[in-house]
């Protein structure tokens, strides 16, 4: 088994550039669709943030041209969720689907912080993320990257490790 964990400015992602604009607040994608035209239809999870936060995600979203809809769902204690539509998607695909692509397995949740988007995955064999590595070069900017052997298929289940 193998672990590939990875940091990518990725060029075109609407989540990405959120994370450049409000990089103070570390952010988790819950999750989401591919909709028409590439867009997306996803929920992000900011985590800790301040009134000033959640305004200033807010204002960079209603701003950007790709959004269709934006809308804060929920505010608890610790976190604001902002539902999100878009319209067109990054040019060079999502990092889900490249994940997919290359047989890998996605352990936790997507995290973007101060402009960077963060992954742990894992594969049967060291080519899948090897191939991995190589499709998210052409996304953007690869900021870091680790191939090990540590840890446990139980990861999939309880998604440790994107706490």
């Amino acid at each position: 088994m193998f672990l590939l964990e990875f940091g990518l400015v990725h060029r075109g992602c609407i989540a990405n550039e959120l994370s450049k604009a409000v990089p103070n607040v570390r952010m988790i994608a819950v999750g989401g669709f591919v909709v028409e035209n590439r867009g997306a239809d996803e929920i992000i999870a900011l985590d800790n943030p301040t009134e000033s936060d959640i305004e200033s995600a807010m204002d960079f979203l209603r701003s950007a041209d790709i959004i269709k809809e934006v809308s804060v769902i929920e505010v608890s204690p610790d976190r604001a969720f902002i539902h999100l539509v878009s319209n067109a998607g990054p040019q060079v695909g999502y990092c889900s689907e490249a994940v997919e692509r290359n047989r890998c397995h996605k352990i936790g949740l997507e995290i973007q912080h101060g402009g960077v988007e963060q992954w742990r995955v894992r594969a049967t064999d060291r080519s899948y993320v090897e191939s991995l590595l190589e499709d998210l070069k052409g996304m953007g900017e690869l900021k870091y990257h680790k191939i090990s052997e540590k840890g446990s298929w139980e990861e999939l289940i309880a998604g440790r490790g994107q706490e």
